[in-house]
């Protein structure tokens, strides 16, 4: 697996700050949420942040923008957050290029290679064991469930090669006979299964920078503060994947940067760098795999 990290964590920044700006519509539950973050400004700038920028009946009077490269001038800079990637290193330490980095036959390669990881819709259940979810296909590792966050994810129950996702004694119950879509590794079962003990690869320590932003100080500040919950609950959202281990996070200081050459439009910005302990890792025939690809071209005149 090469994991793309910044597409790893937008994914799951941006499921988070939905929630959070959408909270203040859930009159029955989590309306407060907002403003828990928010309450070290004040109540008054708190319910002006929620006014501004809460999603109420699907839509907000001001979007939080979330892009992957700083904005130009055409894209609002009222409230955004950007996520980019930082440096890489490889961790030594943790094990170089040409160790085994699998545990077992399950992340060896199958026949059906490409189609090993699914995404897949599945009925929320309960039984007298509790909330599940139930796959078409044996579960190797769950992922995530895309309309939720993995904290609902009852890890500590799942069995390898079960059809079953086991779900937390506290998910909403509301939600049975709801749709929702898993993500999940399958197992394998194909002829390679066996290569799955000859993972290679190496650890690093990678980097991604998101910077808070805002044309207003305040709202600057305040963004910093919804990110800083956001990484809290993904430090607490059950286990991290295989992949990227919890991370160690940095914030930078209140400054300004200049987004136009005409240097009249300051825009106010904390960057905070979160950097994570990165797995990658091949089946240890994919040298092989080449070759034999470099061989059959070789022999069509092809290179």
């Amino acid at each position: 697996m090469i994991p793309v990290i910044d597409s790893y964590f937008a994914g799951r920044f941006k499921k988070n700050l939905n929630a959070i700006l959408e909270s203040v519509d859930d009159k029955d539950r989590e309306h407060y949420l907002l403003g828990e973050i928010l309450q070290g400004y004040g109540e008054d700038a708190a319910k002006k942040f929620e006014n501004a920028y809460g999603i109420k009946n699907g839509t907000a009077n001001q979007e939080v923008s979330v892009y992957l490269a700083y904005p130009d001038s055409t894209q609002q800079t009222n409230a955004c957050y950007v996520i980019t990637r930082g440096s890489s290193e490889e961790s030594s330490e943790l094990g170089g290029l040409g160790n085994s980095m699998s545990d077992g036959n399950e992340l060896g390669r199958t026949d059906s290679y490409y189609n090993m990881s699914s995404d897949e819709p599945a009925v929320i259940q309960h039984d007298d064991d509790g909330y599940f979810m139930e796959t078409q296909y044996p579960i190797l590792e769950i992922r995530s469930i895309k309309e939720t966050d993995r904290s609902m994810i009852d890890f500590d129950s799942f069995e390898k090669g079960s059809n079953r996702v086991p779900l937390i004694s506290i998910f909403d119950p509301s939600f049975v006979g709801k749709m929702f879509h898993v993500t999940y590794e399958k197992q394998d079962t194909g002829s390679h299964k066996d290569m799955g003990n000859y993972m290679v690869g190496y650890s690093a320590q990678e980097s991604i920078v998101i910077s808070s932003l805002s044309n207003n100080a305040d709202t600057a500040r305040e963004l910093d503060s919804v990110l800083k919950f956001i990484l809290i609950n993904m430090r607490e959202g059950g286990k991290e994947s295989n992949y990227f281990q919890l991370p160690h996070i940095k914030s930078e200081p209140l400054s300004l940067v200049n987004l136009k050459e005409d240097g009249d439009s300051p825009i106010y910005v904390i960057d905070t760098t979160v950097t994570y302990t990165t797995n990658y890792s091949v089946s240890k025939d994919s040298a092989t795999r080449i070759n034999n690809i470099i061989y059959h071209l070789n022999a069509d005149g092809e290179v």
